[in-house]
């Protein structure tokens, strides 16, 4: 009897240790599931969990995930590139009604335009940005300043746009121009996308423009991003020559 006792003890000693095994295994492949689910969203979890997994993290302004990777810039191999409406959320403006409608004719460089605008030709400078020069004959070509012109006419095209004036601004500025904030048919405000995709610096004149404070929270986040001019591989966010032969 005794023996059989002892039998018994070690089987069920035995099923117990396997037991645990199987639930230590069982909680191991969990903890491995959320950890890998945690490092697929993204940020800052996303990173932790990639540091426990062993897996490297993405570097700041590189996109994680190929779900969350970003189309590369004309001209500048592997730097993301944002929507504007990606990067504000809740703070991105909202377009007016009743804004004048114009033809874009040709795009001049990434802060100027040409419209046809009751029945003119007319030369608009936009509002609230300033992109690298690439077409002025007395300056030099600056860095991203052919990328922005570029950019400029990729989302511009020729297509139709609708145009806001800004009461706080003049009509027109020292060289004749019309100032304007330029909207495009999807909603986005094209002054404002090229300075959250990191083609434009957020540019005040004077006076504050209406959209200012998004503006400049684009400029920031576009920077945090380094995003487009403001990544160390372009331009590190200076205004400088461009690099011949670049």
């Amino acid at each position: 009897m005794g023996r059989s006792r002892s039998h018994r003890r070690r089987r069920a000693g035995g099923r117990a240790k396997a037991g645990r095994k199987l639930a230590a295994a069982i909680l191991l492949a969990l903890a491995t599931a959320i950890l890998l689910y945690l490092r697929s969203t993204g940020g800052a979890l996303g990173d932790l969990a990639g540091g426990l997994l062993g897996q490297p993290t993405a570097a700041p302004g590189q996109a994680h995930a190929p779900a969350t990777a970003l189309p590369a810039q004309p001209g500048a191999a592997a730097q993301p590139q944002a929507d504007g409406r990606a990067l504000l959320g809740a703070d991105y403006p909202r377009r007016p009604e009743g804004l004048e409608r114009a033809q874009v004719l040709k795009v001049i460089d990434g802060d100027t335009l040409d419209v046809q605008l009751g029945g003119q030709e007319v030369r608009l400078r936009l509002i609230g940005l300033d992109t690298p020069e690439s077409v002025d004959p007395r300056q030099p070509v600056e860095c991203f300043g052919v990328e922005a012109s570029n950019r400029a006419k990729e989302l511009l095209g020729s297509q139709v746009v609708l145009l806001e004036a800004d009461p706080g601004q003049d009509e027109r500025d020292r060289f004749g121009r019309l100032l304007r904030f330029v909207w495009l048919e999807d909603g986005r405000l094209f002054n404002l996308e090229m300075i959250a995709q990191g083609y434009a610096f957020e540019y005040t004149y004077a006076n504050p423009y209406k959209y200012q404070a998004a503006f400049r929270l684009a400029e920031q986040r576009a920077r945090e991003n380094r995003l487009g001019l403001w990544a160390p591989t372009t331009c590190n966010g200076e205004r400088r020559p461009a690099e011949k032969g670049g």
